[in-house]
């Protein structure tokens, strides 16, 4: 195997596939669904996820699917920058519908990690922290930082962790 300018492009006498293997792992590029990849290249409807899943493991296979996508993505000539300056260009854009600019600038805030997702947690019963001081003072802090975002004017559920704490 040999890797030039990221694609990996590999020796037919590497891979050794019969016909059918060789068409699973083309079938199997164009969606990346393997289930269907198989029933495509002619394994049973009932057997095709196991299939999938030991052709999958198969080394052979998952290195001719790696060369097969990197001869596609070199063909193509797509990139991750690309993509990227793609959804710039039209989160930039003053041509751009609202809706399309709004998307273009949430993709890009997920790619630079812009954005927290948060959970709230609720907890019934007791805590037991069995003499751990240092879990009893972030308990302490996380129960302080709580009450003060909490705002007794508004109703609403989130009041109720006011009375548990």
């Amino acid at each position: 195997m040999v890797y030039m300018n990221q694609f990996v492009y590999m020796n037919q006498s590497e891979l050794k596939l019969n016909p059918k293997q060789k068409r699973f792992c083309e079938e199997y590029i164009i969606d990346l669904n393997a289930t269907q990849a198989a029933i495509r290249c002619g394994y049973s409807e009932k057997t095709a996820d196991v299939q999938a899943s030991r052709l999958l493991a198969d080394v052979r296979i998952q290195r001719r699917i790696a060369a097969l996508i990197a001869e596609r993505t070199k063909n193509t000539d797509i990139s991750a920058e690309k993509v990227l300056q793609g959804i710039a260009s039209i989160a930039f854009s003053t041509e751009a519908r609202h809706n399309d600019r709004l998307k273009g600038f949430e993709l890009l805030g997920k790619y630079l990690a812009l954005f927290i997702d948060r959970s709230k947690v609720e907890m019934d019963g007791k805590l037991d922290i069995d003499g751990n001081i240092e879990v009893f003072e972030t308990f302490l802090l996380l129960k302080e930082k709580a009450e003060k975002e909490l705002d007794d004017t508004k109703p609403g559920p989130n009041n109720r962790i006011k009375g548990i704490i």
